[in-house]
């Protein structure tokens, strides 16, 4: 439904934080985006805490490399790589967010006009066993402070949503209508 809502809103090109499913969700309603798929920084410390930890023997191969060594002229190409017709941002749960990726988003969202979505602001990921990882609440927090803006949030209870919903299926009824979340 994220998607619906941006389409109505007329937007051109979406930066998404988040998961493929929201990408299948954009190309469902025709709107194009960019992402980052795999950053450096996180494969290095997966692969470091894969290798030792679990796999010593195990040999990786450096995905998606960040330009050395970090500092002015890497974060200048970061952002010359930018895309001039993204006027949206969209966060959602992403296990690989990183640096690189807030950057991004947090100028994107300078520009004039940029939209500035999440679909949810949930704090935590609740997963068996009482454990709990952090869930999108955390990186939108952290796009927020940099951008120094607030995202209006699409998810449950949203109405923003539930306008989509009913536009998209005009026969339901809100005054009829419970809207039941993952928790």
């Amino acid at each position: 439904m994220s998607a619906t809502y941006l389409k109505e809103r007329g937007v051109k090109k979406v930066h998404v934080l988040g998961p493929s499913a929201i990408c299948k969700e954009l190309d469902a309603v025709g709107i194009p985006y960019e992402t980052r798929k795999v950053d450096f920084f996180n494969v290095k410390t997966c692969c470091f805490l894969l290798k030792s930890i679990y796999f010593p023997l195990l040999i990786f191969f450096q995905v998606d490399p960040l330009p050395e060594p970090w500092g002015n002229e890497s974060i200048g190409q970061i952002l010359s790589e930018m895309d001039p017709d993204v006027d949206c941002v969209l966060v959602a749960f992403d296990v690989n967010v990183s640096y690189v990726k807030i950057v991004r988003a947090a100028n994107y969202l300078e520009r004039e006009g940029s939209l500035f979505f999440a679909t949810d602001g949930d704090a935590v990921f609740p997963v068996s066993g009482g454990r709990t990882l952090p869930g999108t609440g955390p990186i939108l927090s952290a796009v927020a402070t940099t951008a120094g803006r607030e995202a209006t949030v699409l998810g449950k209870p949203s109405e923003a949503v539930f306008r989509a919903v009913t536009k998209r299926f005009p026969d339901v009824r809100p005054e009829r209508t419970v809207v039941i979340g993952d928790r």
